[in-house]
């Protein structure tokens, strides 16, 4: 996860420099394409974060939580799906319902 946010730094502060820089010289349309490669990095970023959070769910929840009875609540393919979430779930004992 470090990895994405130093990925968004990068595309935040360098792209805003870049941006700044070319309207300070007046150039509009370079500015402009500037802006827009910045977007659709940080969009392509954002797209393949999701990519690999639904293909490796399974092994991202076990990295999350060691306790086999806890990973259904982090989407355990086993047992779940990435909506399972275990304050919806209706075997939970203990839990008031409204």
């Amino acid at each position: 996860m470090i990895a994405f946010a130093v990925i968004y730094t990068l595309l935040g502060v360098g792209g805003s420099t870049i941006y700044a820089g070319c309207l300070g010289r007046y150039e509009t349309e370079k500015a402009d394409k500037v802006f827009t490669v910045t977007m659709l990095m940080a969009g392509t970023v954002a797209l393949l974060t999701l990519i690999i959070g639904f293909v490796f769910i399974g092994p991202l929840s076990g990295l999350m939580c060691k306790a086999v009875e806890y990973q259904p609540a982090f989407g355990c393919p086993e047992k779940g799906t990435f909506l399972n979430i275990t304050a919806n779930r209706e075997d939970q004992k203990g839990i008031v319902r409204h």
